[in-house]
């Protein structure tokens, strides 16, 4: 049994990485980091292309962020940044509100992970 199969939360549902890794804890363990390592850069990213209101860029950027964000299960993280990726490829302003609640919850994530990381013990 996978270390990972404790992990609760009311954000983030890794049932799609368990499933994907075969409950391999040792790949689970290398996507959760890489999403850590990755993902401070990727909302500084989005807020930067955001404020100068460089839509190309920010779909690329966004899209990539996605990814990362589907693949350990935050559903609500995705489903704001495929909003982001509509209107960027309208060419249309997102809101200060939109972008403020992609970074919360993605923060959230980050901590949650984190702190479940480091609690079990795991490297």
């Amino acid at each position: 049994m996978t270390i990972f199969k404790k992990f609760e939360s009311d954000i983030i549902d890794l049932s799609y990485l368990l499933e994907a890794s075969d409950n391999d804890s040792d790949f689970m363990l290398m996507m959760i980091k890489s999403f850590l390592k990755n993902n401070s850069a990727y909302l500084d990213e989005l807020k930067v292309l955001y404020k100068i209101e460089d839509y190309s860029n920010l779909y690329s950027s966004v899209h990539k962020y996605r990814g990362s964000v589907v693949i350990i299960g935050i559903p609500t993280l995705s489903n704001l940044l495929i909003e982001v990726e509509q209107k960027s490829l309208a060419k249309q302003c997102c809101s200060d509100k939109l972008i403020k609640e992609i970074e919360e919850i993605g923060n959230k994530a980050a901590n949650e992970l984190e702190f479940f990381i480091a609690s079990e013990k795991i490297e």
